[in-house]
């Protein structure tokens, strides 16, 4: 009977982890989101291409239609978006402020093809970006990486490789593995793609700035206070707002925030 219960044990240990070792990439990377239509061409927008091994990805770069450019912010964006409907709520960064913005997609994604994973996003970014800076050498040395969820943890692994002037961290975890750990009891060792901006924190010298929701139900606020602490030169920025609209909802404060920590990156880069 001991024996029968062991055994029982052990099979029910090896399929949870063939499912976890197999499915979390599905959970991480929902590949639903998937748009078939071309997008409609405006005066401020261009679309890039990478091919490589018989895959096309695609990325997006807006430039400022009455601005002359100041600077690059390259976004990442969350697990459950497409460059597609989140387009519109960038379109300040150049109004406002005179800066392009870059916006790869992730493979899987919208038009893009291929399926994700950590390595192949980050190679992804790093094509693109020396692109924009092939097409506009000026930019380089005045980028700033903005990540909302998943994508706070692309850009900070892409910061190790690509040191930008400043960092923007929206509704972000401290890694994958402990989110995993935290709401679904996964061991931190089994996680494959640990995106993991409190590493890149501790050692990161650049302007930080942190934007969460109190009431995230996705990401936990604490796990922003501790990116915020973590951090050499950070600022937090707490607003009333669950996982997906913390902005939205603080809109007037967010974009203010957002200028005072473009001023302060552009300040400190030009000493």
């Amino acid at each position: 009977m001991i024996l029968r219960f062991l055994l029982g044990a052990v099979v029910i240990f090896l399929i949870l982890v063939v499912l976890v070792v197999l499915g979390q990439r599905r959970l991480l990377y929902p590949l639903r989101y998937v748009n078939r239509f071309e997008p409609s061409d405006t005066a401020t927008r261009k679309i890039l291409f990478r091919a490589t091994e018989g895959l096309r990805i695609e990325a997006w770069l807006l430039l400022p239609e009455k601005m002359s450019l100041r600077g690059l912010i390259v976004h990442a964006h969350g697990n459950g978006e497409i460059l597609d409907q989140i387009e519109t709520g960038f379109l300040h960064y150049g109004a406002e402020h005179g800066y392009a913005v870059l916006m790869p997609e992730y493979r899987g994604y919208s038009r893009s093809q291929g399926s994700p994973s950590k390595e192949l996003i980050l190679e992804d970014f790093e094509y693109f970006i020396g692109e924009v800076l092939r097409i506009y050498p000026e930019l380089r040395g005045k980028m700033v990486f903005h990540g909302r969820s998943l994508g706070g943890g692309v850009v900070s692994e892409l910061a190790k490789r690509v040191p930008p002037q400043g960092l923007i961290l929206e509704s972000t975890f401290t890694s994958v593995a402990d989110v995993a750990s935290e709401r679904f009891f996964i061991p931190k060792a089994w996680i494959w793609d640990n995106y993991s901006p409190s590493i890149l924190l501790r050692e990161f010298k650049q302007p930080v700035l942190v934007i969460h929701g109190r009431q995230d139900d996705v990401i936990a606020f604490s796990h922003a206070e501790r990116n915020f602490r973590t951090a050499k030169d950070a600022e937090l920025l707490a607003f009333d707002g669950k996982h997906s609209d913390t902005i939205s909802l603080n809109l007037s404060e967010s974009r203010s925030g957002i200028s005072r920590f473009l001023k302060k990156v552009e300040s400190k880069s030009d000493r």
